[in-house]
C-alpha cells in the first residue's frame, strides 16, 4: 500500500468514525448563545483534546490491548458487530436517543462553562469507533 492509499483510507475511517457533520451539528446544539470567539476556543480545545487522545492510542492502543489479550481479529470483530447494531438501530429506531440529546442532556451540556473536553472531545469526536480506528489503522501501517 502506497503512503497516498494509507493516507485516504486513514482519512476515510476517520471520517466515518468521527462524523464531521454530526459533530458540527451537535455543536451548534450545544453552543447556542455563545459567542464566536468562545465558540472557537471551545472548538480549538476540544480538537486538540481529541487529537492527544486519537494520538495516544495510535501509539499505546496495540500494546495495550495486547497486554489484555484482545487480539486485532477480536477488536475488528467487535467493531463490526458494534457498527451493525448502530446501523439497525438507525434503520429500526430512529427515535432511539443514540445519536440525539435527551432534553436533560441538553440542559446539563448547556449549564456547562467547558465542554471542550466532555462530551465534545470525547465521546463525540474521538469516541469508541474513532479509539478503535486508529489502533487498526496503526496495526496495519508497514513503517513508521
Amino acid at each position: 500500500m502506497t503512503h497516498i492509499e494509507a493516507a485516504l483510507v486513514a482519512f476515510s475511517t476517520l471520517v466515518a468514525t468521527i462524523g464531521p457533520i454530526e459533530t458540527a451539528i451537535l455543536f451548534a446544539a450545544l453552543t447556542p448563545g455563545v459567542s464566536a470567539v468562545r465558540r472557537r476556543q471551545i472548538a480549538v480545545k476540544a480538537v486538540l483534546i481529541a487529537t492527544a487522545i486519537l494520538l495516544f492510542f495510535t501509539l499505546f492502543g496495540g500494546p495495550i490491548f495486547q497486554q489484555l489479550g484482545v487480539t486485532l481479529a477480536a477488536l475488528q470483530a467487535a467493531g463490526g458487530i458494534l457498527l451493525l447494531l448502530i446501523a439497525l438501530d438507525m434503520i429500526f429506531m430512529p427515535d432511539s436517543g443514540m445519536f440525539t440529546l435527551s432534553q436533560g442532556e441538553t440542559r446539563e451540556a448547556k449549564s456547562k462553562d467547558d465542554i471542550s473536553v466532555v462530551p465534545l472531545a470525547t465521546p463525540i469526536i474521538a469516541g469508541p469507533g474513532a479509539m478503535g480506528g486508529v489502533v487498526l489503522i496503526a496495526s496495519k501501517a508497514h513503517s513508521d
